[in-house]
């Protein structure tokens, strides 16, 4: 008989982001071979039509979008009253994002029994770093406190790293029963064999939005290092952000191009990828995090070229010499990296096939069916 669950978030489908795609993976996975009777309910921060659905092609889930602004709670005070009937035969409750801590407590009031899985893949800091100004700190001071409360209720926490837990253990919330959980991918998808069209050029790939703290014009700056280290290097940029890409690439006279493709069209464009730079700006937001599109290199065998303190990956990567760490905001460190670059070049092969191995344990959706099995077992 199918476990009866709820599951809870927020989403914003006028775009492809990499919560969306995290959510619909889950959400996907406990829907496969009818384990679960599950009722999703969603606050989308959707702002325009035609919005893209990331959550279609589900067989059995109903789902239910709520559009949320904020300062406005008559979204929210709705799914609330739909959900109150079925708290009392619920099994599971599943749920991410701040807004829904609350209504966990008011769970387990009704429902003792049930189990409560918290998925953590942000930080409520996030609001702050996005609008550093007094009100913004007063929201991150007051959700933090209900965090920290109702974190007291939850039966399995799935942090997306190993940082993200060790900074929730810094603040002193409530953790049981754990599983890190990263953003995870189809590795049936994200495969390659080799390199196609390996020629003479280096092709370093970048993928995501030019958004300031994602570093991007640190990543040219690092690339035409490269260049004027005798290094042949053709950038290939993946962004919605065309025009101000072409504009970092004139600016910095890099050969390459840009492109704005469907995500399904992403793991054919990244066979392409020698490496894969990652430059962000780092900040309490990256050190805690798990990106998508590093998971993705990973799993297609791509060495990484990423700045300090990403999430668990910059450790990851520096142990076991699967691509550079950059410090981008220290050019005087750069010639150290030249040697390393040198080395991955010559043992391509077998650098790119331990990656893809790791990625196959860690970051596929094998290792959610493990995470699942240990939960909802």
């Amino acid at each position: 008989m199918a476990k009866k669950l709820l599951f809870y978030t927020s989403v914003n489908t006028s775009k492809v982001t990499g919560a969306n795609l995290y959510v619909s993976r889950i959400i996907k996975k406990l829907d496969e071979n009818n384990h679960f009777d599950i009722d999703l309910f969603a606050l989308d921060f959707a702002k325009e039509e035609g919005r893209i659905d990331e959550f279609k092609n589900f067989k059995n889930v109903k789902i239910r979008y709520y559009k949320f602004k904020p300062f406005y709670i008559f979204s929210y005070i709705k799914i609330i009253i739909d959900s109150l009937r079925k708290f009392r035969d619920v099994e599971y409750v599943a749920f991410r994002t701040i807004f829904f801590h609350p209504l966990m407590f008011l769970v387990k009031i009704i429902n003792p029994k049930c189990k409560i899985v918290w998925f953590h893949d942000g930080i409520i800091e996030e609001i702050s770093f996005l609008k550093n100004n007094i009100f913004s700190k007063i929201i991150v001071f007051v959700f933090s406190l209900i965090e920290k409360f109702f974190s007291r209720y939850v039966d399995y926490y799935l942090p997306v790293s190993h940082k993200m837990k060790e900074y929730s253990q810094k603040k002193r919330y409530t953790i049981k029963n754990s599983i890190v959980l990263p953003c995870i991918v189809d590795t049936k998808l994200f495969h390659r064999i080799g390199i196609e069209n390996a020629g003479k050029e280096i092709v370093i790939g970048y993928a995501g939005s030019l958004t300031k703290w994602q570093g991007f014009e640190n990543g040219c700056k690092y690339i035409k290092f490269l260049e004027r280290n005798n290094f042949k290097i053709f950038f290939n940029v993946l962004t919605f952000d065309i025009r101000k890409a072409n504009e970092f690439l004139d600016k910095y006279s890099i050969n390459g191009s840009v492109k704005l493709i469907k995500n399904d069209d992403v793991p054919k464009e990244m066979r392409k990828w020698w490496f894969a730079i990652i430059p962000k700006v780092e900040n309490l937001i990256t050190e805690v995090a798990s990106p998508l599109k590093v998971a993705e290199a990973m799993a297609m065998g791509i060495p990484l070229i990423i700045s300090k303190n990403i999430g668990d990956y910059s450790e990851i990567v520096n142990k076991n010499r699967w691509g550079i760490v950059v410090d981008f905001s220290n050019v005087e460190t750069w010639n150290e990296t030249l040697s390393i670059l040198e080395f991955l070049l010559n043992n391509y092969e077998k650098i790119s096939n331990e990656i893809r191995e790791y990625a196959k344990l860690n970051l596929s959706l094998e290792y959610l069916n493990f995470v699942i099995y240990n939960i909802f077992k």
